[in-house]
């Protein structure tokens, strides 16, 4: 995460959390002899993470604070990088009671708190081939492995792969979200054989599906008439859905990979990502060519679309493409978008925190689809109230809560999700815990303030209850359902009696 310190024109100080969220990288072993086979091995993901804060803090340490004069008057901005306090002292607590399991975990994270989340996927892996249900089975398998249990789950988003050429395409899809818990897709035309068929009926078939999961869709792509194809297949797409279920045209979600570097000045790729259910990803962007893209585009965008009610940044996502890309570039992008030239050229920190990982996460099914639940499949109610001094304190009580429901076997974390408080330009420290207890019952655990430096909630959200991610609010009608189940006070002062309270009413 980065933190930007602003001092105001006027003397007075606010700070805004910018979440960074990586939305390209791959987990397997590909024919071509690249592989990522374990995010924590050395060379792996969680390393990649460490390097690349490494890297912007030895070459840019001296420029992470300035002034800059926005609308004619002087602001001072501060930038530095901090952990979500959260998943931050869940592994430190395994560090300090030195768990067999985890106890290691700390050290091979540490210092590559910058990047949030990251999105991994399937290469074109040398086993995609060994499960005979679809193509990719295995790879998907293998993404699920990692990304939807502890202690991967909290910093890692999973996606699937199809080759839309099978018959078996969208079954896949729907059994590696629907059953895996994986939570988005990507397709690969020219590894997978169909860069002439991009815009086929097969391909509409298999976009159609991902909207029906409400997940975003990432292509890889080579060459500008691979980009012009795929908005091709975005339009047959959305003209079927108009036709048949125009509900879901807002659920069709196609991310453009290596959407910049090569195309700086096209107006008709910049075009491509105007369209609105188009988004572009820069990695492979670096150098230069950081500078010369979004400049470029933000002032094509301002200047063809002053009226538009989506910003230009709205449009544009960050990642790395690791392990095919280095550091070096991931550092390029970031850094510019903290960057005073940017702010001087016009760029804003609504438009850092839209492109470094706002835009992907609002693709995400979580933050656009309400699923009804089947009540059966959840635990029963549980709640307790923690106590402390701080908000500091009662955020390590609510991570050391976890931590041992986990290192009990009680829980497992399937996926974290981050909540905001009246707007996604402010992220809160709330968050919602998706999991699966060693009964097998599934769980979702909202972690959230209740009294600021006093008490926080921490409960299970029963299956009937929306989940809403900008927060709870106690005299909210809306959700009063959430404070009803949680009427009982059960304030516990020492930790064996919160964690006792909290686990006895786990069925």
């Amino acid at each position: 995460m980065i933190i930007a310190n602003i001092t105001l024109p006027d003397g007075s100080k606010v700070a805004r959390k910018i979440l960074v969220i990586d939305a390209h990288s791959h987990l397997g072993s590909d024919i071509d002899g690249v592989n990522n086979m374990n995010p924590m091995a050395a060379g792996g993901t969680y390393n990649f993470y460490i390097n690349t804060e490494s890297k912007i803090k030895q070459e840019k340490s001296d420029l992470m604070s300035y002034e800059v004069s926005l609308n004619g008057k002087s602001h001072k901005f501060e930038f530095e990088f901090a952990p979500l306090p959260f998943i931050y002292n869940l592994f430190k607590y395994f560090k300090k009671i030195g768990d067999s399991s985890y106890a290691n975990d700390f050290d091979k994270m540490n210092g590559g708190w910058l990047i949030d989340h990251g999105v991994v996927f399937p290469f074109q892996d040398k086993f995609r081939d060994n499960k005979p249900e679809a193509q990719y089975r295995a790879s998907n398998l293998n993404i699920a492995r990692f990304t939807t249990h502890f202690p991967n789950s909290v910093r890692l988003i999973g996606y699937c792969r199809v080759n839309p050429r099978q018959p078996q395409a969208s079954d896949e899809v729907n059994h590696s979200i629907q059953e895996l818990g994986l939570r988005g897709l990507k397709l690969h035309p020219r590894s997978d054989g169909w860069t002439d068929e991009i815009a086929s009926n097969f391909a509409v078939n298999v976009l159609i599906t991902a909207a029906k999961n409400s997940i975003p869709v990432i292509f890889d792509t080579r060459g500008a008439q691979s980009i012009l194809d795929i908005h091709q297949l975005v339009k047959r797409t959305r003209n079927q859905l108009k036709k048949s279920a125009s509900n879901l045209i807002s659920h069709l979600k196609v991310i453009v990979a290596h959407c910049a570097m090569g195309y700086i000045g096209n107006n008709d790729v910049y075009r491509v990502l105007t369209d609105p259910n188009i988004w572009g990803e820069i990695s492979m962007l670096h150098g230069k060519g950081t500078i010369d893209f979004f400049i470029t585009f933000m002032n094509w965008y301002k200047d063809n679309f002053p009226n538009h009610s989506k910003r230009w940044s709205e449009k544009i996502i960050f990642g790395s493409d690791f392990p095919y890309f280095t550091p070096i570039h991931a550092k390029d992008n970031i850094w510019f978008l903290i960057s005073k030239q940017f702010f001087e050229n016009g760029g804003t920190l609504t438009d850092t925190e839209n492109i470094l990982g706002l835009n992907l996460l609002k693709l995400l099914p979580s933050y656009s689809k309400n699923n009804k639940l089947k009540r059966s499949e959840y635990t029963g109610h549980s709640h307790v109230y923690l106590s402390g001094t701080s908000n500091t304190e009662l955020y390590k009580n609510a991570s050391k809560l976890t931590a041992e429901l986990i290192r009990k076997k009680r829980l497992d974390i399937n996926q974290i999700n981050f909540m905001f408080n009246q707007g996604f330009y402010n992220i809160s420290n709330n968050l919602l815990i998706k999991g699966t207890l060693n009964t097998k019952k599934k769980t979702r655990i909202l972690v959230h303030d209740f009294i600021k430096d006093n008490l926080m909630l921490y409960t299970t959200l029963d299956p009937d209850i929306k989940w809403n991610y900008m927060g709870f609010r106690y005299f909210n009608p809306k959700d009063q359902a959430l404070f009803i189940k949680a009427y009982k006070m059960n304030i516990e002062r020492d930790f064996s009696s919160q964690y006792r309270t909290f686990n006895e009413n786990l069925l």
